[in-house]
């Protein structure tokens, strides 16, 4: 099992109901290995349909969705283009719920997600994850404090 040490954050620049599938054929589009670059993808299945969070590649599995930072990472992302419009509140709970447990089960620190813009060098810039992950992280510690 590899050393997990960190979540990067992303979305799809797609609509919300992009599954699995229709990320991976546009991710084997820019030569990105199947099954997809991100390890969880949190989508619609329909539009105007409940989020749900959908498995692409396994956790044991190094990503490929963020270059140079893959190794140590899990890569979730959620369907939409957020760096045009909010994540919807329901999206937005499921992505929160999801990695909460994900930095449970690895025990990671808040401050170990990551959005993908965070940590790109300036050479090549992205407006990934298209909302504020320190949004995410504050809403993360909330929840965690909830929760114990």
């Amino acid at each position: 099992m590899r050393a997990i040490t960190g979540i990067i954050l992303h979305h799809t620049v797609t609509d919300e109901h992009a599954g699995p599938s229709v990320i991976e054929e546009l991710h084997a589009a820019r030569g990105i290995s199947r099954p997809g670059g991100y390890h969880w993808l949190v989508h619609r299945h329909f539009e105007g349909g409940p989020w749900t969070v959908s498995p692409m590649r396994p956790e044991s599995k190094t990503g490929a969705h963020d270059k140079g930072q893959n190794q140590g990472t899990i890569g979730v992302s959620i369907a939409g283009r957020y760096h045009e419009d909010p994540v919807p509140a329901d999206g937005w709970d499921v992505l929160v719920i999801h990695v909460a447990e994900l930095c449970r089960r690895y025990r990671l620190p808040v401050a170990a997600v990551e959005g993908h813009a965070e940590n790109e060098p300036a050479s090549t810039p992205t407006l990934c994850p298209g909302y504020d992950p320190a949004e995410l992280r504050r809403a993360l510690l909330c929840r965690i404090r909830r929760v114990q």
